[in-house]
């Protein structure tokens, strides 16, 4: 037996290291796992093609998310496509940039009800102060598109524990953006539009209405006062940001709101007019309440009373005698 060792001590050696190199996880450093990756891959398209891609980049100042819907080429490929966008940079000086410069994407696919998104070592540079908020950016620009699935972020084709301390070692799931106020469990989130400082875009915020509350009064129903709620989330204009404010005077009342077929009249007091003159202004104005209260599932179109009147149109000369209903989404590039 002694002899036999001896003499195939070499193949037992290289043995023992050929199965020590086949332990180490390719491709995979210190915060990396050897986790294997789903093989079956499928694509993550649309059923019809868009021409427009949600992107979530920043606000200048760094405290909120901002989302710019941005023309494409039509195609199925919106996710990939808008995450292109995302790693590319803002497409203007108005928003800010969340992805390390250099960061690029290998791969978007799914494979069940996971999204998986790959992109290079770059990723990794993202500081301790930004990572939540990219990480937030990368799933909000690709789940909405696929709805009812999870995120797995990749580097380099391997999951990865963490970046800039954020934990990523399991798939995620769509975050609400910029709230404001967290609420408890048992709460509806509500989004409404403030103004940047430039009077450029809108920016979405994120308060949670406790469920109690939508069901308080006998004589509503919830979403009527889902909407009475916005708008006066509105109109108070709290915000992560302090380069943030509503386009809505503060003095201005809701003096009811009704929904009928879709339609939410809002009728305000006159205070509504007291706005900062200017048709940048008066157009934050208008589409703050607009995509405000269009972002209730409930209403498709918005008319704008004033002391329970219509009026043809603001000082600045904007329409609003008929019930407003846009065909373009929020904060459209040019």
């Amino acid at each position: 037996m002694k002899k036999f060792l001896k003499k195939n001590l070499p193949v037992i050696y290289l043995l023992i290291l050929l199965l020590v190199i086949a332990l180490i996880p390719m491709a995979c450093t210190d915060d990396q796992t050897s986790e294997p990756v789903s093989e079956q891959r499928v694509p993550v398209n649309e059923e019809t093609e868009a021409t427009v891609a949600t992107v979530y980049y920043a606000t200048l100042d760094g405290q909120c998310l901002l989302p710019l819907n941005v023309p494409i080429n039509a195609t199925k490929e919106v996710a990939k496509v808008a995450m292109e966008k995302l790693l590319t940079g803002a497409p203007n000086s108005f928003a800010a940039d969340l992805i390390p410069e250099g960061t690029k994407l290998l791969d978007l696919y799914s494979s069940g009800s996971v999204v998986y998104v790959d992109f290079t070592s770059e990723i990794k540079e993202i500081s301790e102060e930004q990572a939540q908020q990219a990480i937030d950016a990368i799933l909000l620009t690709v789940l909405p598109l696929n709805d009812e699935y999870t995120l797995q972020i990749l580097v380099d084709g391997s999951i990865c524990k963490s970046i800039g301390g954020v934990d990523i070692s399991q798939p995620l799931v769509l975050p609400l953006v910029n709230i404001v106020d967290a609420g408890d469990e048992d709460s509806t989130p509500l989004v409404y539009y403030l103004s940047d400082a430039q009077a450029m875009y809108l920016v979405p915020q994120t308060i949670m209405v406790a469920n109690g509350e939508l069901s308080d009064n006998d004589n509503e129903d919830s979403g009527v006062i889902l909407i009475k709620k916005s708008i006066e989330a509105l109109i108070d204009g709290e915000t992560l940001s302090d380069t943030l404010h509503s386009p809505i005077p503060s003095a201005t009342k809701l003096l009811g709101v009704t929904l009928t077929d879709g339609v939410a009249y809002l009728n305000f007091s006159d205070d509504l007019l007291n706005y900062n003159s200017g048709s940048a202004n008066e157009l934050m104005l208008v589409n703050s309440i607009y995509y405000t209260v269009t972002s209730i599932e409930l209403v498709s179109s918005v008319q704008i009373l004033v002391e329970g009147e219509k009026i043809e149109t603001l000082p600045g000369g904007i329409d609003i005698s008929q019930p407003l209903k846009y065909n373009t989404p929020v904060n459209l590039v040019e």
